[in-house]
């Protein structure tokens, strides 16, 4: 059976390579027409986890009092001039105008929209009337200042405390269709995911109709941002203006997975054709070794248009990726081909291409296949961008290995039967001191990977998953000074709630462990109590939760009905509000400062309220899980059951998306090494050469873990993936060179003659390739997005060491343990 396949390939595949190049035109003449469908995403779906029940209660909240759909702009004058002086407020006024103005700008909110009640002070009965804001007549400039300082409303709000920046918030219109076509897709995954019965061609139809209309939804506000950006352009010459905003965040995300399948593109191709000129100093193999892996990445971004998955700034690498892995590949060919023509110079082009396939089937199948269960590994992951990054990879490696083994003999069919010029060169310089070194000092080589291992342990231990959003971004980009500012000034920037339920009965504290679905535990048995919290006691109880989150370093702004009553009673003339006036003031306050104050605080019904935080992102102190631990803690110590309260908003999300990376990492280590382990035991038939055949590359991902322990580099979404992937990818030097190895060995049965002639032969191959990747991902630190940089690095650097320990500690435990090689006929041996 395997003979007549092969007979099969080379009657179709290699004696006719016009035909197949003919139908390689086609098939890429065809992808080509999906290109244009390929899409980006940055929304904010790709920074949690898929599944997240917070992440259902989360927008269940944002429909019940209003989302955080805004753009952020910050506003500070030149060191000459103050915000509270005439020229500078018509300047801001100009401003929040021009904004008003662009469509897809519902309304915008600043320090010049806000009612006055400070300045003076007004008595709580005159809100209903006409209140003063900063552009009416007469007013008070500099009693106002010291209001907006002051205010429990406007500080660290629209104001800093120092009183040099405001902030203009424009609030984005709210699309319905959005919303709507969200809310369907939600609830029929929610049906699919209870087991209850559902259609799953509506389902199927409603996630199409989402993502499409998402492609239109994004670009809607990425434009309304763009013309924002560019509006503002004109105010920075005398003031130090900065956008910030989830929108802004989306759509600055989007240029820099734009412009990094750009940069990456370009910046390996130019290294790959200096390289490829080097290693092989001929216009045909360049060409041959560009053509496979360009054509791998361009097949690439067609089968994404058609499948219609989106590319996010995780698994924009692709392109970086499919390309340092074809070449790889394909050097592994040429140079075996060379190889053959250097000793067989009067055999035909033909002959050559065929006796190469069938010597380097075997390796490059089961790198291949190595390279493949590392990708997949990331399935598990939980993480909806680190998933597709693992299908987008395992889907474009299986085409690259489809398209070298059809275009190389292909391509090379259809030229004229080259001269040899194998010769001998630097790199047999390198990889016969490698031998030279592994020979002489094989036992120290041991004892120093097993100190390296031990102490990569320890650094292991020491990982951690804690790190900042603003240290995605390098420094000079406006997401990071955007953000910055807003942290330092302007009371934080990530969204933390704690929502409690009114206690509307003495239920049992276990009722949570009734169900299994932490949303309908939340809501089950939800009765209205009306006026529940708008009562002296209860106010109390609000003021003491809102002063405690107040007190807490890392929060900055905190605002709920304590905020409200806080004012109510400088209001009242420094008098608490009573009985009568806290039930009725809900009626007291007139609509716009209703909407302001009341309405985002506490549910309609009342049965509810919402204590809405801002945490300082930027505070290298912050630990999420900590912070949300004391939390809980303290609604605890007051007597708040696990059931009446529950914590939301984006720390949460992104906490729970960072304490998943370390069973990520687990999880998908442990699967790429069992998965290895068992293919190498298929592979090599013997226990004992799949085991010395992973610990050079084991060591290699343990020594990059180790190593961001030891220098407290944390654990996200890029990171997690470099101890599966650099297993994934090295273990092709070691699959080359065991195979090598066993078909060397039975020549002579010397273990160190037998070294000797793998690290001259394949070794030189393992050599090219592994320069290749290893270069290949540090050109991906030219991202603006600091995970893809430490991605590139360190990825870079598992490279490194792995090529050095297949060169040194692989042949010492060959020669440490001798494993058994049976005597046989090698194929094409010689």
């Amino acid at each position: 059976m395997k003979e007549k396949l092969w007979q099969w390939y080379e009657t179709f595949i290699v004696d006719r390579p016009r035909t197949v190049l003919l139908v390689l035109l086609a098939l890429f003449i065809a992808i080509a027409s999906y290109t244009e469908n390929f899409r980006l995403d940055a929304s904010a779906d790709s920074l949690v986890l898929e599944d997240d029940a917070d992440l259902k209660f989360y927008r269940l909240m944002n429909r019940r009092y209003g989302s955080d759909n805004f753009l952020a702009i910050t506003f500070k004058p030149s060191a000459t001039k103050e915000i509270f002086e005439p020229a500078t407020l018509k300047q801001l006024r100009a401003l929040s105008d021009e904004i008003s103005a662009l469509p897809g700008i519902k309304t915008t909110l600043s320090i010049l929209d806000v009612p006055l009640l400070q300045s003076p002070t007004i008595h709580l009965t005159e809100l209903s009337e006409q209140v003063r804001t900063l552009e009416t007549e007469g007013v008070d400039l500099a009693l106002a200042k010291r209001e907006f300082q002051n205010s429990p409303l406007y500080k660290d709000l629209l104001l800093s405390r120092d009183g040099t920046t405001t902030m203009l918030l424009a609030y984005l219109e709210k699309d319905l269709k959005y919303q709507s076509l969200l809310a369907e897709r939600e609830n029929l995954r929610e049906l699919k995911h209870s087991g209850a019965a559902y259609s799953s061609a509506t389902l199927e139809k409603t996630e199409q109709a989402f993502k499409d209309y998402q492609i239109i939804h994004t670009k809607n506000q990425r434009n309304t941002t763009l013309e924002i950006r560019q509006l503002i352009s004109k105010y920075k010459e005398d003031n130090q203006i900065f956008l910030g905003g989830v929108a802004m965040i989306i759509t600055d995300m989007i240029s820099m997975i734009q412009s990094d399948l750009i940069i990456f593109g370009a910046a390996i191709f130019l290294f790959l054709v200096l390289m490829l000129s080097i290693i092989f100093r001929s216009l045909r193999w360049v060409s041959l070794a560009l053509l496979c892996a360009l054509l791998s990445a361009f097949a690439m971004l067609g089968i994404l248009g058609w499948l219609d998955w989106r590319v996010t700034v995780i698994s924009s690498n692709f392109v970086a990726l499919l390309l340092i892995i074809s070449i790889s590949m394909t050097i592994h060919l040429i140079v075996r081909f060379r190889e053959l023509q250097s000793r067989h110079p009067e055999a035909t082009t033909s002959k050559l291409l065929k006796r190469t396939i069938r010597f380097m089937f075997e390796p490059c199948v089961y790198t291949a296949l190595t390279t493949i269960v590392a990708f997949i590994s990331l399935f598990v992951s939980g993480i909806r961008p680190v998933i597709d990054f693992g299908h987008i990879m395992t889907i474009g490696i299986v085409f690259a290995f489809f398209l070298i083994f059809t275009l190389f003999p292909s391509f090379l069919g259809v030229l004229k039967k080259s001269t040899s010029h194998h010769h001998h060169d630097f790199t047999q310089k390198i990889t016969n001191t490698l031998a030279n070194v592994t020979l002489r000092h094989h036992p120290a080589i041991v004892i120093i990977a097993l100190i390296a291992a031990l102490l990569s342990v320890i650094g292991i231990s020491r990982l951690q998953v804690e790190n900042r959003f603003i240290d995605y971004f390098s420094e000079d980009t406006e997401i990071y000074q955007g953000m910055l500012e807003i942290d330092q000034k302007l009371g934080g920037t990530t969204p933390f709630d704690v929502i409690v339920k009114a206690d509307i009965s003495e239920t049992s504290t276990n009722d949570s462990a009734a169900t299994d679905d932490l949303l309908g535990d939340y809501l089950a048995d939800e009765q209205s109590v009306m006026n529940y919290w708008l009562s002296p006691s209860k106010i109390k109880e609000i003021e003491q939760l809102h002063n405690y989150f107040d007190s807490q370093t890392e929060i900055g702004k905190v605002m709920s009905l304590a905020t409200l009553t806080q004012l109510a009673k400088i209001l009242n003339k420094g008098q608490p509000l009573g009985d009568f006036e806290l039930a009725f003031l809900e009626k007291l306050l007139p609509n716009h400062i209703k909407k302001i104050l009341y309405s985002p605080y506490i549910s309609e019904d009342g049965n509810e309220i919402r204590l809405s935080m801002r945490v300082i992102d930027s505070d290298k102190n912050l630990k999420r899980k900590e912070l949300i631990e004391q939390t809980q803690q303290k609604m605890n110590e007051l007597g708040y059951r696990d059931n009446q309260f529950r914590l939301s908003g984006m720390l949460v999300l992104y906490n729970n998306m960072l304490q998943s990376l370390y069973k990520s990492q687990i999880l998908t280590l442990g699967m790429v090494l069992l998965s290895i382990l068992a293919m190498f035991i298929i592979l090599f038939r013997s226990f004992t050469f799949a085991v010395i055949a992973i610990i050079p590359n084991v060591l290699a991902s343990i020594f990059v873990l180790g190593l961001m322990g030891w220098r407290e580099i944390p654990l996200d979404m890029m990171t997690i993936t470099i101890a599966a992937i650099s297993i994934g990818i090295a273990v092709d030097n070691t699959i080359h060179y065991i195979i090598r190895f066993k078909r060397e060995l039975p020549a002579d049965y010397d273990y160190r003659a037998a070294i000797k002639r793998c690290h001259n032969s394949i070794g030189r191959a393992m050599y090219y390739t592994s320069i290749t990747v290893i270069v290949g991902f540090s050109i991906l630190s030219l991202s603006n997005f600091i995970p893809t940089i430490y991605f590139g690095l360190l990825t870079g650097l598992a490279m490194l060491t792995a090529f050095l320990a297949s060169l040194t500690l692989l042949p010492a435990l060959l020669l440490v343990f001798k494993p058994e090689v049976q005597r046989r006929e090698v194929e094409l041996q010689q």
